[in-house]
């Protein structure tokens, strides 16, 4: 990277830093992101809010300790007289997605719905507890849904359930008088989201330029087989 590439991304990375609204920034890996983000929590520290007043999260548990770490290394190096912001800082909320919602949902329980107490189950735990669920909900089906559906069906679309819970409760709420109109929506959606992907364009295209002419008997046979 030349100089006047480098002058540029470090200006592109001020203006992150600085701007008064919302940003979205994409880079790969080692671009700087980590350090751009930490730059802006402490522009809004020297803005004087709190560090208990903004709120940083993450993906993983060992980049939210990066991420805080690095932030405390800029607030000793550019406040040093600010003891206070250093001290709130360890109980900042700089954590993953998911402490950040168990934090939430601990602090309104009452609005999320959930019980005060509630634990926060982790990869392999959650796999356990919904394999027992899912064996818990077939076994109490009555004989009349196996009469209709074969066992491998229905286990299939209670897992689908339990994968997604607020999707399927949506899906719940409508009744089977709606369900021709849900359908032919997601049909209409599916098939605009596949005439857009450039692979089915990229095949279109060549299915154009390679098709018989108008009349020729064996363009007018494969038009035949392939017609919906």
């Amino acid at each position: 990277m030349n100089e006047l590439e480098l002058q540029a991304k470090l200006a592109k990375q001020q203006n992150a830093v600085h701007s008064p609204v919302s940003i979205a920034v994409t880079a790969g890996a080692g671009t700087g992101k980590s350090h751009m983000l930490a730059e802006r929590y402490l522009h809004h520290l020297e803005s004087r809010l709190s560090p208990l007043e903004v709120v940083a999260v993450t993906f993983t548990e060992k980049a939210a300790a990066e991420l805080r770490a690095r932030i405390r290394k800029l607030v000793t190096k550019r406040l040093p007289s600010e003891a206070d912001v250093l001290a709130e800082l360890e109980f900042a909320q700089i954590s993953t997605i998911h402490a950040l919602a168990a934090r939430i949902c601990r602090d309104h329980w009452q609005a999320a719905g959930v019980s005060p107490d509630f634990n926060v189950l982790d990869e392999l735990e959650g796999k356990i507890r919904n394999a027992q669920w899912l064996d818990e909900s077939l076994e109490h089906l009555p004989a009349s849904v196996y009469e209709r559906l074969p066992h491998s069906a229905l286990r299939s679309i209670l897992q689908s359930f339990f994968d997604d819970p607020v999707t399927a409760e949506r899906a719940l709420e409508h009744g089977p008088e709606g369900w021709a109109a849900l359908v032919e929506q997601a049909r209409k959606e599916s098939l605009k989201a596949l005439i857009n992907k450039r692979t089915w364009l990229e095949a279109h295209n060549t299915l154009r330029e390679y098709s018989g002419k108008l009349g020729d008997k064996l363009e007018d046979w494969r038009r035949w087989r392939t017609k919906p």
